[in-house]
């Protein structure tokens, strides 16, 4: 992956997906130094918005976060239900 985007070599779908995900998931920081951000972030960010597998990735985490999120606030609900039957 690091190849793909600091050498600007041509990228198969897979890991196009895969940059795209590292975008989403803001974990670009943890791939590349700090030095290197600057000058590959121009071009993650070309891959991201050029790939149409990247707005599916977004849509994926954008559904499992709610998906979290209305778990969490169900048990949180019924936890506060039963404790307060008590």
């Amino acid at each position: 992956m690091r190849a793909a985007v600091l050498e600007n070599i041509r990228l198969d779908s897979r890991t196009a997906v895969l940059i795209s995900l590292m975008k989403t998931c803001h974990l670009s920081n943890t791939v590349f130094t700090s030095e290197e951000l600057p000058e590959v972030r121009s071009r993650i960010q070309a891959i991201a918005n050029g790939e149409l597998v990247s707005k599916a990735v977004s849509e994926i985490i954008a559904t499992a976060q709610a998906a979290m999120i209305t778990a969490i606030s169900t048990s949180a609900a019924s936890s506060s239900s039963s404790s307060s039957n008590q």
